[in-house]
């Protein structure tokens, strides 16, 4: 099992009609799997619950690896300490692999800065322009009986985003976990903030627990994002 875990997107980081099929089991780790249509399957339309056998519309099948993905949202921020960085887009381009849940995406977050005269950016890329590194997503568990689906974003041993704000580089360590829910234009993948800490600073995953978090320089950090994003008829599936 990957120590590292990770969206969206998608953001387990996916789909114009990506959806999330959780069970009560916490036997195995959440995978994604491709839903086709399908009459006399097992699934409701969309695989968003399973039907009576053989009455359904729908039908899950392995997805062909490695599956590419891009996702975008709105409004993204980075708060280091007390300094916040507000951005105007977010996007993400990755691909699932394995098999076992997990992806590997960058996140971009563009006309960033912590005022319009003080961008901020990563060395090589456009003024107000923040790329993170290739990260690893896992898909996981928010809470320890394992029937709500979360995804972590991060490296282990890399870091997770080097910008800079004016004079000196920040580099951003760790590992940031989120939500995943379903939606008609594809999976939402959301990386929330709650009385400024990170919403969700906890993952499981067959039947560990593992404390997830962002820092820089010894401050903290916390991530705000929401993404959606593909690819088409991939849902995420709860063990």
């Amino acid at each position: 099992m990957k120590r590292t875990m990770i969206a969206l997107c998608l953001v387990a980081l996916f789909a114009a009609s990506a959806v999330f099929v959780a069970s009560a089991s916490a036997a195995e780790a959440p995978t994604y799997k491709l839903c086709v249509a399908k009459k006399g399957g097992n699934y409701t339309k969309g695989c968003a619950s399973e039907s009576a056998p053989g009455k359904g519309k729908a039908e899950l099948e392995e997805v062909e690896e490695p599956a590419s993905f891009t996702g975008s949202g709105k409004k993204p921020t980075i708060t280091i300490g007390s300094k916040k960085v507000s951005c105007k887009d977010a996007s993400v381009e990755g691909t699932i692999q394995y098999g076992d849940g997990s992806a590997g995406a960058h996140y971009t977050f563009t006309s960033c800065g912590l005022s319009k005269k003080e961008p901020c950016t990563t060395a090589g890329e456009s003024s107000g322009t923040i790329k993170t590194l290739r990260l690893d997503t896992q898909l996981n568990y928010l809470n320890p009986g394992e029937t709500e689906l979360g995804i972590s974003a991060g490296l282990v041993g890399a870091p997770f985003a080097k910008f800079s704000c004016g004079a000196g580089e920040i580099e951003v360590k760790g590992e940031v976990e989120g939500t995943i829910a379903n939606g008609k234009k594809g999976t939402t993948v959301t990386y929330a903030v709650s009385g400024g800490t990170q919403e969700h600073d906890t993952a499981y995953l067959e039947g560990e627990e593992f404390t997830v978090g962002l820092e820089a320089g010894g401050e903290p950090v916390t991530l705000s994002a929401t993404l959606t994003d593909g690819p088409k008829g991939v849902v995420a599936i709860g063990g």
